[in-house]
């Protein structure tokens, strides 16, 4: 905005304000009418209300000494002060306002010409809207229902995801133990020497032993009753209904020797007496119940025994404790560690299936309720 413009705008507040306006509103207007919008609307603001209260107490016996109390008691902020300035030089000058400030936009200038300033205080006043109690109260009761209605998912979705990644980290750490082994014993593509029974008599402890020695810092919990070991042999669920002969759903004891990691990922493992034993035993139905024929003779199955299965728990003895979710088994043989899918209970598809495109695969049940049909 040009000087001479500065000049002009000012005058027109100084001369509303010693002509006896006492109020800030007038004032405002005042400020808005003559075009002073080059100054930032907090400077305005404080220094309109510095010029109510200063011209109420400065003297009036003439207008330049008027307008120069004023400026003595507005705050000597730079930009204040250097506005305040421009009021005085103002009022000295010999300019005039236009005769109706608050309809026409406009100042005369020395040369008699009008000015415009292109402002309409009508269009720019702030409206301050508010929010009744009803309103607001409405508003927080619609955020509570879609709250109510999406957290679920949410925390649910993201219990999924971290799930999954821990999983994917712990299968990965038990291959490359694996590999270790491989590798400092020079026996590429064969474990059997680590996880078989030795002299044909399963040692579960010895084997959490043994095979603890291939991980980084691990903690080995051979009974319940080792020192702080309570906590890590605990029941897990499995992933899909598992019912006894009577009917009565089921969990796994997982009451084996424990490797804890330093992520609180928990290794149960346990050995056959023989790796490869080809064995024969009672069929079962889908959910694990012995098989009888229509005769009521059992139904019978064959199979080849593992050297032994590795059980691991992503996060411990923290929930869910459910094969599928945060537990999984693996079976060894002698050449390699392996996910079996026909391991349907020990959470075998899920394991699979997360590995390859992230989805995990369960069936929530109640241990201790019945089959329902």
């Amino acid at each position: 905005m040009p000087e001479a413009h500065q000049h002009d705008a000012a005058l027109c507040v100084m001369r509303q304000s010693i002509q006896g306006i006492r109020s800030r509103t007038n004032l405002w207007f005042s400020a808005m009418t003559c075009g002073w919008w080059n100054v930032s609307k907090y400077v305005i603001a404080h220094l309109l209300r510095d010029l109510w209260i200063a011209s109420s107490q400065a003297p009036r016996n003439d207008g330049k000494r008027h307008s120069e109390g004023i400026a003595r008691r507005i705050s000597l902020n730079k930009r204040s002060f250097a506005v305040a300035q421009l009021c005085i030089q103002a009022h000295s000058s010999s300019l005039r306002c236009g005769g109706s400030l608050c309809k026409d936009d406009k100042v005369y200038g020395n040369d008699g010409k009008k000015r415009f300033f292109g402002f309409h205080p009508q269009n720019d006043i702030e409206k301050k809207a508010a929010f009744t109690l009803a309103e607001v109260l409405i508003t927080l009761g619609i955020i509570g229902v879609v709250a109510a209605m999406t957290l679920p998912t949410l925390i649910e979705n993201n219990r999924k995801v971290e799930l999954t990644s821990r999983a994917k980290k712990a299968y990965s750490e038990i291959l490359q133990a694996v590999k270790m082994y491989e590798a400092q014993n020079e026996t590429p593509g064969n474990i059997q020497a680590l996880f078989e029974a030795k002299n044909g008599t399963a040692d579960n402890r010895q084997l959490a032993e043994d095979f603890s020695k291939y991980f980084n810092n691990p903690k080995v919990c051979k009974n319940r009753t080792d020192n702080g070991c309570g906590s890590y042999f605990y029941s897990i669920k499995y992933s899909k209904p598992k019912a006894n002969s009577e009917g009565t759903l089921i969990d796994n004891s997982n009451n084996s020797p424990k490797i804890i990691l330093p992520d609180e990922t928990v290794l149960g493992v346990s050995q056959n007496a023989k790796c490869n034993e080809y064995k024969t035993g009672q069929s079962t139905d889908e959910y694990g119940r012995p098989k009888y024929d229509a005769d009521g003779n059992p139904v019978m199955t064959s199979w080849y025994t593992a050297c032994a299965y590795i059980v691991f728990d992503t996060n411990g003895p923290k929930r869910p404790n459910t094969f599928g979710l945060d537990a999984f088994r693996l079976k060894v043989s002698p050449e390699k560690v392996w996910i079996d899918a026909s391991d349907t209970f020990m959470g075998a598809a899920s394991l699979s299936s997360l590995l390859t495109n992230g989805e995990l695969i369960f069936t929530d049940y109640t241990v201790g309720g019945s089959l329902d049909f």
